[in-house]
């Protein structure tokens, strides 16, 4: 009996040593599929989302546009065609960019200067011919006459004054009205320069926006400062402002 007994225990402890190795195992494989299954699904998210991304840029790509005509919200500009644009037409950078409040600036700065160009321009031709003709000695070369004062005989006013001091007040005012056409040319071509340089940084920072954390504070304060003095610890005082820029 006794014998049986332990032939018994035996064998209940032999079933129950081989199931608890079974569930062991069990357990471990579970594990290692459930890990495996993770990062199945790992990947798989991943692809997609970098699928998603993809898709998304490729859209991004798609829409945005520097064509002249193409609409607002899709519209980002090159500072390449904006400058060529300034440099066909002045003025039409500008329409490019959409700043169209600088079409007016533009136009009457040039208008001006041409102006500046033309006004000048007459009165050097003006006085060149009179002093050409004053210096021939020619009789009948006579455009001089215009530049002698109004009610005085244009002969007479010579004879007083000499041909050689009025040769050189035409001459003189001549090279005066040369330099100023020369200034206005160049004035103009500065200006010609500066509008297609203004198309260029505008079509550059056509996106660029303002960071949030730009901000000016002013706030009022004391101001304390030690005396000098070896024998004098008191701290002199004033009222002021503190002027703050964060950025």
């Amino acid at each position: 009996m006794e014998a049986l007994l332990k032939a018994i225990f035996i064998f209940c402890l032999a079933l129950y040593t081989i199931n608890v190795r079974a569930q062991v195992t069990d357990f471990g494989a579970g594990q290692n599929d459930h890990q495996s299954t993770l990062v199945f699904l790992d990947d798989v998210i991943f692809d997609d989302d970098a699928r998603m991304n993809e898709a998304s840029h490729g859209r991004m790509v798609e829409e945005v546009s520097d064509s002249f005509f193409a609409p607002s919200h899709l519209f980002n500009p090159s500072p390449r065609r904006a400058v060529i644009y300034s440099a066909i037409f002045p003025g039409l950078g500008q329409a490019y960019n959409r700043q169209f409040w600088k079409i007016p600036i533009v136009f009457t700065g040039l208008a001006g200067f041409t102006y500046a160009i033309t006004w000048n321009q007459g009165y050097f031709r003006d006085y060149q011919a009179a002093f050409v003709d004053i210096r021939s000695g020619d009789p009948t070369a006579r455009r001089w006459v215009y530049f002698v004062p109004a009610g005085v005989d244009p002969d007479q006013f010579l004879q007083d004054r000499g041909r050689d001091w009025f040769a050189g007040v035409l001459e003189n005012r001549r090279d005066q009205y040369r330099h100023w056409r020369d200034l206005s040319i160049i004035l103009t071509v500065g200006f010609y320069l500066l509008a297609m340089v203004d198309a260029y940084v505008d079509a550059r920072l056509f996106n660029f926006t303002m960071s949030q954390d730009l901000s000016m504070r002013i706030a009022p304060t004391m101001i304390t400062q030690k005396n000098n003095s070896p024998n004098n610890t008191i701290l002199n005082s004033a009222h002021g402002l503190q002027w703050s820029f964060r950025f």
